[in-house]
């Protein structure tokens, strides 16, 4: 689509806004096929570039196992990784998925201090589920918006 041509375009010049909009897109099959691992490469340059939601995508395909193919098994390690690049830029969501790996030990040593650490940080950041699993809720602290 003309979207996605764009989109490219702006990736390939440097846009780190372009790099995140394409990869949504190939997430999304918006406008164009289904393709993880364009996605995979539109936002690793990204988060090359700086742009925390990219980051925090990218590591939500390792997670998720579609770094290379539909089925490939996860690859934690390489998720807390890009979660710890976009909790690091102020990314919340990545703050509270890299908790979550925290709290599991999932690709990192099971740690409910830096979990919960990270929870408290993705609710100041203004994320729900991060006040939810840090106690905040509890103690009556919502997020920020």
């Amino acid at each position: 689509t003309e979207a996605a041509a764009i989109f490219k375009k702006a990736c390939a010049a440097g846009s780190a806004k372009g790099c995140r909009e394409l990869g949504r897109l190939y997430t999304e099959a918006k406008g164009v096929r289904h393709n993880r691992v364009a996605a995979r490469e539109s936002f690793k340059q990204g988060c090359y570039l700086e742009d925390a939601y990219s980051c925090s995508s990218l590591g939500l395909l390792y997670e998720q196992g579609e770094y290379r193919a539909e089925l490939a098994a996860p690859k934690y390690h390489w998720a807390a990784v890009y979660y710890k690049k976009a909790c690091e830029r102020a990314n919340g969501g990545g703050c509270a998925l890299l908790g979550s790996l925290y709290e599991k030990g999932l690709g990192v040593d099971r740690n409910a201090s830096e979990a919960a650490r990270l929870y408290h940080k993705a609710c100041d950041l203004g994320v729900a589920y991060g006040c939810r699993h840090s106690g905040g809720e509890e103690m009556g602290i919502r997020p920020h918006r």
